[in-house]
């Protein structure tokens, strides 16, 4: 995800720098520590920075601290204002917080950033649709089955419209006389039913160009 709002940036023209754990070939690359507060505070100010956007992985405790040393440096370098964390897939809430392990993180990392001055936004993307179109249009995504689960309105990330829409748009393709393209709309056994209808199933959709879509 990084990779690809890196992309955008990039494509936009605006002055960027990347934060990695890891030397890069990429001259706007700064390799940091995430666990030294003071340095990653040193490395925002240097580098002017206004806005920080985190994109990391939140699949374990020692990458949620990351996320949180870096908003509170973030809170302590004069030139940044404005803290995007780590959010997209759907908005969560605390009844959401025991679905996911990255869901506990992202509500603490808001809540953190309600305390400090610092301008933040949430971005709430849904299910992203390079599931659909990959590998016929690159993505940086790591493609896998989707899983669905309409009890919790959840489905990768998604709410239960992003999910209509993306079954929608499966069948649309899948109508429209495309060949050999997978697609994979899967379900957790028993969860996903409706009556004596699964409605977690396998389609095979494939288009010839992207401009099919």
């Amino acid at each position: 995800l990084g990779k690809a709002v890196v992309d955008g940036i990039r494509a936009g023209k605006h002055d960027y720098v990347i934060l990695s754990r890891k030397p890069q070939s990429d001259p706007h690359n700064v390799a940091v520590d995430y666990s030294d507060v003071q340095g990653l505070r040193d490395v925002l100010e240097k580098e002017n920075v206004h806005t920080v956007i985190s994109t990391m992985g939140l699949y374990t405790p020692a990458h949620h601290q990351s996320q949180m040393n870096l908003i509170e440096a973030a809170e302590l370098a004069g030139p940044t204002k404005r803290f995007i964390p780590s959010e997209f897939g759907f908005h969560v809430k605390k009844e959401h917080g025991d679905l996911q392990v990255s869901f506990p993180f992202k509500l603490e990392a808001l809540e953190r950033l309600k305390t400090t001055g610092l301008e933040f936004t949430l971005v709430n993307t849904g299910v992203f649709l390079d599931y659909l179109v990959w590998p016929q249009i690159p993505s940086h995504l790591r493609i896998s089955a989707i899983w669905i689960n309409l009890a919790q309105n959840l489905m990768s990330g998604g709410s239960l419209s992003s999910c209509s829409v993306l079954r929608r748009t499966a069948q649309r393709l899948s109508e429209s006389g495309f060949a050999s393209f997978p697609f994979f709309l899967t379900a957790r056994p028993g969860l996903l039913q409706t009556g004596n209808v699964l409605l977690g199933i396998l389609i095979l959709v494939c288009f010839n160009r992207s401009d099919d879509l």
